[in-house]
């Protein structure tokens, strides 16, 4: 038995070909074949000695989701591939933690609030993404690579730290609201004005917005859902948030603060002049 390893060219021809070879495999993750994809798009992929693998009858044991993604994506990328490996070892393959997007930013970034980071940022370019096909679909939306995620951060990390600093004030305050349901409003203000965005979070935050005040509402919105059995989950909080600047932010009258099953769905767009987030969504 030999095994062999090589730094291959993988053609979308020669993918599909290997692809022929899959099968004794786990289905394949169509999200994660579009999230590679997007990467190889936008040359965001990088070479780091991540093999494909056959084993020493020929079936691929792993890749298949590098490969679909290079098919679907019609460009070429390099890649070691290992030839031979024993069928016996197949079960130790992707034993290991995978690395999040938590640890990247510790390690390659220095931050000391990476956990909190990585969820400021992954909730702005969910909503981000919900937004531009008009509708809030967890299922649909959540697969973001590392490398778009760290493009995205690099690009504003001064407004993105500001964001995460005011949404874990409003976290840890009695509102009690999840950083990442307030994260993309929060964001969505730091547009207009950092003013904006810190006198909406310290309204929340303090509670002193006043009785009629949407954000008096909100943060009595937040201590009922704290209480409650039956939570509203994030991405409904994330729309109440919303709902709740675009009044403030015109002046609107209070909101309902009642947080029970009749919030969901709950539209984004109302009769309000809406400053920042002007698509409907849908909670489908």
């Amino acid at each position: 038995m030999t095994i062999t390893a090589a730094t291959e060219t993988i053609t979308p021809s020669i993918a599909e070909a290997m692809l022929g070879y899959n099968s004794e495999n786990r289905n394949i993750n169509h999200r994660r074949v579009a999230v590679i994809r997007d990467d190889i798009l936008a040359d965001r992929w990088e070479f780091n000695g991540d093999a494909i693998r056959f084993d020493e009858n020929g079936i691929m044991i792993d890749g298949q989701h590098r490969l679909a993604a290079i098919v679907m994506a019609g460009k070429s990328v390099a890649s070691l591939v290992v030839r031979g490996v024993p069928v016996a070892a197949r079960k130790t393959i992707d034993q290991g933690k995978s690395r999040s997007l938590a640890d990247v930013l510790k390690i390659e970034r220095g931050l000391s609030q990476a956990s909190a980071m990585s969820t400021t940022i992954t909730s702005i370019m969910i909503f981000e993404k919900a937004v531009r096909i008009g509708s809030w679909s967890m299922s649909r939306n959540r697969s973001i690579s590392i490398g778009a995620a760290l493009d995205w951060y690099d690009a504003q990390p001064d407004e993105v730290r500001s964001v995460m600093l005011a949404g874990r004030r409003i976290s840890e305050s009695p509102a009690k609201l999840p950083l990442g349901s307030v994260a993309p409003t929060l964001f969505g203000a730091m547009q207009i004005g950092a003013d904006v965005m810190e006198a909406f979070a310290n309204e929340v935050q303090d509670g002193d917005g006043g009785a009629n005040s949407a954000t008096t509402a909100l943060r009595e919105y937040g201590i009922k859902r704290s209480q409650a059995r039956d939570k509203p989950s994030a991405q409904v909080v994330a729309l109440v948030t919303v709902r709740a600047f675009n009044r403030w932010i015109t002046g609107a009258e209070t909101m309902r603060a009642t947080p029970g099953r009749n919030l969901k769905p709950i539209p984004v767009q109302d009769e309000t002049t809406l400053a920042v987030f002007p698509q409907r969504l849908s909670v489908a």
